[in-house]
């Protein structure tokens, strides 16, 4: 079984104040789906699910058992079924699925065209409709790639975020050609929104996009920003067909936070929440010798359209708290937000957690690598209608001991 530790931690220099922490006992967890259970099975989920209106999920693996991943759907009886098998050993399929209609839309980080030194490829978009897997746009070395999932606007429009620019850029970030680029996929043709070129712009896009009904595009960088421990942006359409790019805020890694890991999802009066991957409390996180443990933070838009940044929560304050959260949160109609952390808990194996309004924390569920439950998630959760909540983790210890290859689960409140 892997440690469940995250990369490299930033140092923390400011101290915050903790809310109340309590442990959840009303809460029902069930794991809907263990990995694998037969030969063709997918191994290591490692992406969001996605619901259609009948209470099916459907998500994605990594790895596969003979190939590059696999796409299933688990019904409302809670059966699996395989839609797809990339049988390539090097396609890897990254980022949340796109349901449109009958149509799965999503990325794989490899992809056909290897003019990409690693994972035997540079990515690409695809569609899966009727049993039929289309590849829509192979992207290559010298335009943007790596792509990291997709987001869906109004209009249908297809957005994404990838990795690198690809060797057009003349902007090298660490060594490498170009820092990382959103994209557009409309009417059967990819184009480029933006190309950031680091400090004190962006590196590194990573995360879900989100798109308001005005067509502007919300992200995070892990990299970049005026401190370079990553930042979020927006970007504004113009009616030239251009973008407009502006810097929301710049993480600092004190208690604000540092190395934002995922995007960010907006409330009803457009203020936006996610999390930090490092950065908050002056606090020693397990397997790293630097501080902090992660944030939950609130970006609240002024009248006067600047931003400002609170710190609803940060990890690690007690022994029984999450740590290194990753993936969108999700909130609910009363304000309340959740997430997971992949690390920490009573279990030490990550958790899943809710955040009330006034700053308590309460956890859900924390995950051990010694049951059947799994471990170590490395995707945020979704809600239904009702208020179950779903997620996956990419480990898992069997019954019989051994380690296993994920689970998908429910929670219901």
């Amino acid at each position: 079984m892997k440690s469940f530790a995250s990369p490299s931690r930033l140092a923390v220099v400011l101290v915050l104040s903790l809310g109340a922490l309590t442990l959840a006992h009303a809460q029902t967890y069930t794991v809907l789906y263990s990995f694998p259970s037969k030969s063709t099975d997918g191994i290591f989920p490692w992406a969001p699910l996605t619901l259609d209106a009948e209470g099916n999920l459907y998500g994605t693996t990594r790895w596969s058992l003979d190939g590059g991943g696999i796409i299933f759907e688990i019904d409302s009886s809670a059966g699996e079924h395989t839609l797809h098998d990339f049988t390539a050993q090097d396609t890897q399929l990254f980022g949340p699925l796109v349901r449109v209609g009958g149509t799965l839309y999503g990325t794989t980080y490899g992809g056909q065209v290897k003019t990409c030194t690693t994972h035997g490829g540079c990515g690409a978009i695809y569609s899966l409709a009727r049993g039929q897997l289309t590849v829509l746009h192979d992207f290559t070395a010298l335009e943007a790639h790596r792509p990291q999932g997709l987001t869906r606007d109004s209009l249908g429009n297809l957005y994404g975020a990838t990795t690198y620019s690809g060797s057009f850029s003349s902007f090298a970030c660490d060594g490498l050609q170009g820092c990382g680029s959103i994209f557009e996929y409309s009417q059967g043709q990819e184009s480029l929104v933006y190309n950031f070129v680091g400090q004190p712009d962006g590196q590194l896009p990573n995360g879900e996009l989100l798109v308001d009904r005005d067509g502007n595009i919300y992200g995070t960088t892990q990299r970049g920003g005026a401190h370079n421990h990553g930042m979020v942006f927006e970007l504004s359409p113009n009616g030239d067909g251009s973008w407009t790019e502006a810097i929301l805020y710049s993480f600092r890694a004190a208690g604000d936070g540092a190395q934002p890991s995922s995007g960010v999802v907006m409330d009803a009066k457009g203020n936006l929440y996610g999390v930090t991957t490092n950065g908050g409390l002056p606090i020693k996180c397990p397997y790293d010798p630097k501080l902090g443990c992660g944030v939950v933070y609130k970006l609240a838009r002024n009248t006067d359209g600047s931003w400002t940044e609170r710190t609803l929560h940060g990890f690690g304050g007690t022994s029984t708290d999450g740590f290194f959260p990753v993936g969108n949160l999700v909130h609910d109609k009363q304000g309340n937000l959740y997430g997971v952390t992949k690390s920490g808990g009573e279990g030490g194996a990550g958790t899943v957690f809710k955040l009330q309004p006034d700053g308590t924390e309460t956890i859900l569920k924390a995950f051990s690598s010694t049951n059947a439950d799994g471990a170590g998630p490395e995707a945020g959760i979704i809600m239904d209608a009702l208020g179950n909540l779903y997620g996956t983790t990419p480990y898992v210890r069997t019954e019989t001991g051994q380690d296993g290859y994920g689970t998908v689960f429910k929670i219901t409140p």
